[in-house]
């Protein structure tokens, strides 16, 4: 008697799947994570897809669902959007899985799906791609960074002050371009130099600081959406100046005590500004309010409520952040005092800034010749 198939059966594997590559994206390859969510996409493999006896899945992502074999699946749990997104920034529009996948082939699957890996097809997977011209799909990989995407950005980011919800989606969609286009686009260009006008500073601040927390994510092994949410939040993090009175944006000289207490409210407002707004990253939230904590716990601000170690992601972007305030607006700009700029930021290991994260960043980051 043959048994109908029904699509319920391969659900588990799909959710290990999606797993896995949330996994692969933030941990490298012979990580213990990594292997342990590797081995329970292999169980599931076995236990699920196997007995269904030569019969082929078919995964597709049509507009934010997640559809398995013509039903959809419950793609608002936070575990398929995820992949769903991923799938939509690989341009798949769907995975064909065949009677004999086996466990080398989830793997490479895995690797190629969290972008730590070029994704290609095999003997018994099959990628569908979104309906683009050759020439426009040679055109999304390779071009670089452009003007136009920049102004894109900066429109944007000015926005969250009147249509945060908008502004935030948009720049979301911006993120993932300076993902695919930054490698393609040469070194030297990347970083942007500081603007007389102040709004526009603000942004291309903020930009700097999310490209170089975006390299240091690279240059760790993290990827796909991890690197992604990484990325988002540098960008964010000092949305909270948005927020202050114009004037002191506007400000060159050395503000009085007075001002510097109100300027020192914005990782709050940032926070205030990014906490439950679709679709910011919780970690965004964090890194609005954490970016100015001390690495060595001594009084920074805003005050915690309770003592506690800034995040990851917070200690990447500090590191982003003042790297970009100290040294490199300084050099773009060509203005004196680049070596001893580095010198002073460089002191600030240990005290304000992760001295292994600082080692790391001079090491993998930086340009050849930008430490003599």
């Amino acid at each position: 008697m043959t048994v109908e198939f029904s699509p319920s059966q391969a659900l588990p594997f799909v959710s290990a799947l999606s797993r896995a590559t949330s996994t692969r994206a933030i941990y490298p390859t012979r990580h213990p994570k990594v292997i342990e969510a590797l081995a329970e996409l292999d169980k599931t493999r076995a236990e699920s897809l196997e007995p269904i006896h030569g019969e082929d899945i078919q995964l597709v992502s049509l507009e934010g669902e997640l559809i398995l074999d013509s039903r959809p699946i419950a793609s608002s749990q936070l575990l398929f959007k995820a992949f769903i997104r991923g799938m939509h920034q690989l341009g798949i529009e769907s995975l064909t899985l065949g009677a004999g996948l086996d466990r080398q082939e989830c793997e490479q699957l895995v690797d190629g799906l969290s972008g730590a890996a070029p994704l290609a097809p095999s003997n018994h997977v099959t990628i569908g791609h979104l309906q683009l011209s050759t020439t426009e799909t040679e055109n999304s990989a390779q071009s670089e960074l452009t003007e136009a995407d920049l102004e894109v950005g900066e429109k944007a980011y000015l926005r969250l002050r009147e249509d945060p919800r908008i502004a935030a989606s948009q720049l979301e969609h911006f993120v993932w371009t300076l993902m695919r286009k930054v490698p393609q686009t040469d070194r030297r260009l990347l970083l942007i130099p500081p603007g007389s006008d102040p709004l526009r500073a603000l942004f291309h601040h903020s930009l700097n600081v999310a490209l170089l927390t975006l390299a240091q994510a690279s240059s760790l092994g993290i990827h796909g959406q991890a690197c992604h949410d990484l990325g988002f939040a540098a960008l964010l993090h000092d949305v909270g100046k948005l927020l202050l009175p114009a004037a002191l944006l506007e400000r060159c000289d050395r503000l009085s005590d007075r001002d510097w207490q109100v300027a020192k409210l914005h990782p709050e407002l940032g926070a205030a500004l990014l906490c439950g707004l679709p679709p910011v990253p919780e970690i965004a939230v964090q890194v609005a309010y954490e970016h100015h904590w001390r690495y060595d716990g001594r009084p920074s601000f805003p005050t915690p409520s309770t003592p506690r170690t800034a995040s990851f992601a917070s200690q990447l972007t500090a590191i982003a952040d003042s790297y970009d305030a100290l040294v490199a607006a300084r050099a773009l700009a060509g203005g004196p005092g680049n070596q001893i700029a580095l010198s002073v930021w460089q002191g600030r290991s240990g005290s304000y800034l992760d001295p292994t994260l600082v080692r790391h960043f001079m090491d993998a980051v930086l340009p050849q010749g930008s430490e003599g």
